[in-house]
């Protein structure tokens, strides 16, 4: 991939998946990873790649965001609608960056005080359309939280995140900071779901 092919997909990224903020310095280097992967089959050529994570691609649909999971009856159902309502509500104070093969998302929780994405801490969306938040100070780091099911993975992945310029702060699993918010995404779900569930 050229250079400036590079530029061009990292400024398209900025604008489309960040709304024009800055791309934070791991997600970066996390995306050139995926654009510049040579697939070897079998095996695992990146620690993204090990993590089980691919970064979104501008304009991808996604089910989680879009709710195109939706069907006639789902739709018909107050109930459910309030809940889509109120996803939308919190997913739209979110830039979701990344899903796992699990079918969970990956992002920044901008919140209501629309915190950038280089403080905000990352937000899971599971495929129950719960949100969370994870430990960690970025992106790299919430995904070794999530993925390094023990030390020596946690060891092994981090080592190999610095061969691609992605310096990981903690030592180990216990290291990893738990996020703070003034607002909970899923404390906030659940009060807009009550409060659109209220109206006739």
């Amino acid at each position: 991939m050229q250079e400036n092919e590079i530029s061009e997909k990292l400024e398209k990224f900025s604008k489309q998946v960040l709304r024009g903020e800055p791309i934070p310095h791991d997600l970066e280097k996390m995306l050139l990873m995926q654009w510049t992967r040579v697939e070897q089959e079998g095996l695992y050529v990146d620690p993204l790649q090990a993590l089980q994570t691919r970064l979104i691609e501008p304009g991808g649909t996604y089910p989680l965001l879009d709710h195109s999971y939706l069907n006639d009856k789902d739709r018909a159902n107050p109930a459910t609608m309030a809940n889509v309502k109120a996803m939308s509500a919190v997913i739209a104070m979110c830039s979701f960056v990344g899903e796992d093969d699990e079918s969970r998302l990956y992002g920044y929780w901008h919140g209501p005080k629309k915190t950038p994405a280089s403080e905000a801490p990352i937000l899971l969306l599971n495929s129950e359309g719960q949100f969370d938040l994870c430990s960690g100070r970025n992106l790299a780091e919430a995904l070794l939280a999530a993925w390094a099911f023990d030390e020596e993975t946690f060891v092994q992945r981090k080592d190999w995140f610095a061969k691609y310029g992605v310096n990981i702060v903690a030592t180990s699993l216990n290291d990893l900071p738990t996020p703070h918010s003034d607002t909970l995404p899923q404390e906030l779900h659940q009060k807009l779901y009550r409060e659109f569930k209220a109206v006739p």
